[in-house]
């Protein structure tokens, strides 16, 4: 039983619908109690409650919102005949849930509306394979990005091999720009400063006439 001012932390609502027509369990003691909740005493096996997990000590809070320790019998047996039922029910105390209780464990039970055992089992068939799927979608993107991260350190190498040439280069223009510098000012310094300039050469005019000297006869006369 629950203490007073106690948190259960198992409690767990449950609805009944039209397709049950016996929930398969019996109390220790009828409503009004002075002690609520009511405790659960038989459970028939394969019955709802035994495919919800409910064992003997599970204790029924509250059928429809109301609490069930305080109704009347008369009040009490035609709630459980209510369908749609909604139950909150908590398991003995300091205990839990059994793993997969309510989970519908017999075929016969699922009914009308609810999925059948093939149709689960077809689900979880479909849900691990698209799970398969997804991991090696997940591979195959982590190769992609891999692959991405080596084209990109090979770029970055490219681009510094890059840097390094255009570095190089300038030095070398440095250097010749330099030792053009050096040739021209040792160009100039070789150079002769004063060359005198040679006297201009005479020229004889064209057509000129040239006289014969007297002869001696003409002096003699």
């Amino acid at each position: 039983m629950s203490k007073p001012g106690s948190v259960r932390a198992s409690v767990r609502d449950h609805e009944v619908d039209d397709s049950v027509a016996s929930l398969g369990f019996g109390f220790l003691h009828l409503p009004p109690t002075r002690r609520s909740p009511l405790v659960i005493k038989t459970v028939k096996k394969d019955s709802w409650a035994d495919l919800q997990g409910v064992v003997p000590g599970t204790e029924l809070l509250e059928l429809d919102g109301e609490e069930a320790g305080c109704l009347t019998p008369e009040h009490f047996r035609e709630a459980l005949q209510r369908r749609p039922l909604r139950l909150k029910l908590a398991p003995p105390y300091g205990e839990v849930w059994p793993l997969g209780a309510g989970t519908g464990r017999a075929a016969d039970f699922l009914g009308k509306g609810h999925l059948t055992v093939s149709e689960v089992d077809g689900n979880l068939a479909k849900a691990m394979a698209h799970s398969n799927e997804l991991e090696q979608r997940a591979r195959q993107l982590q190769a992609h990005f891999q692959q991405a991260q080596k084209g990109m350190m090979e770029i970055n190498r490219l681009c510094d091999q890059a840097d390094n040439t255009i570095i190089q280069g300038q030095v070398l223009l440095n250097r010749s720009a330099h030792r053009l510098h050096e040739l021209n000012e040792r160009l100039q310094q070789l150079q002769p400063s004063g060359v005198p300039e040679s006297p201009p050469v005479s020229k004889a005019k064209p057509n000129a006439t040239v006289r014969r000297p007297s002869s001696s006869r003409s002096s003699l006369r």
